[in-house]
């Protein structure tokens, strides 16, 4: 059995330690991508919401249309909607294009 000098402990440990910090490093690398990723989803959450919050006002606009309107009326409310659509439209385009 060979004794291990001193100094080979001391490279081992050294060695040991090393591979500590990097994985240590890759931890903390890790846990801040992480958070960045949580971040992001939570924004993207937010603007889903929005979108969709956007398409049920659409929703009942739509089901608001009464038999008793006008066409005036009717083609006011249509445009109206149009427009959040396409509001809407361009908000998720975005979401997807840039996110």
């Amino acid at each position: 059995m060979n004794d291990i000098s001193i100094e080979e402990i001391n490279k081992l440990l050294m060695l040991k330690e090393n591979k500590i910090k990097i994985m240590e490093h890759t931890t903390n690398k890790s846990r801040e991508k992480l958070k960045q990723i949580n971040d992001t989803l939570d924004k993207e959450q937010k603007i889903l919401l929005n979108i969709f919050s956007m398409l049920q006002k659409n929703e009942i606009e739509l089901m608001d249309i009464h038999d008793d309107y006008n066409i005036t009326e009717i083609y006011s409310t249509i445009k109206d909607i149009q427009n959040s659509l396409r509001n809407t439209k361009l908000a998720l385009a975005n979401l997807i294009r840039y996110n």
